[in-house]
């Protein structure tokens, strides 16, 4: 890519300056809001009993694409012991302490496909079905 002038130029490499910052100001963001989790993950490990995290492998569970899995989930989440604690566990990793909407919308989009969703909304308004009553959105906000 050639400039016509210096000036040009200079208003290229500061802007691409600046973009990179913001993207490393993310980064930063990201990491210190890792750093976080996993030292409260740290302090929390001793106050619970310990919970087994290799005995779920999430890539078989999720993401949900059909109804009959996010009931099998649901039940699964009501009645295994443990397995509620294990996901908030590894869902964890996915927050960010500074952007709730985000962390949302990353645990939404790696538990769900958009073909289950589609039938869900949060009150269950336009003649959809309640979000808000499954254990499901209880496990994602985080009330027991």
């Amino acid at each position: 890519m050639q400039y016509k002038t210096t000036e040009a130029f200079q208003t290229f490499v500061v802007n691409t300056l600046v973009n990179l910052k913001h993207e490393i100001s993310n980064i930063s963001n990201v990491v210190q809001s890792n750093h976080l989790n996993i030292d409260c993950l740290l302090q929390n490990a001793n106050k619970y009993q310990t919970v087994d995290l290799s005995n779920i492998e999430c890539n078989h569970i999720f993401p949900i694409e059909k109804e009959e899995d996010l009931y099998t989930f649901e039940n699964k989440i009501k009645q295994e012991n443990g397995f509620r604690e294990s996901l908030i566990m590894k869902f964890s990793v996915l927050t960010d302490s500074n952007d709730l909407g985000n962390s949302v919308r990353r645990v939404m989009g790696r538990m769900f496909n958009d073909n289950v969703l589609v039938n869900y909304s949060l009150f269950g308004f336009k003649k959809k079905q309640c979000f808000s009553s499954l254990l499901s959105y209880r496990l994602i906000i985080g009330k027991t």
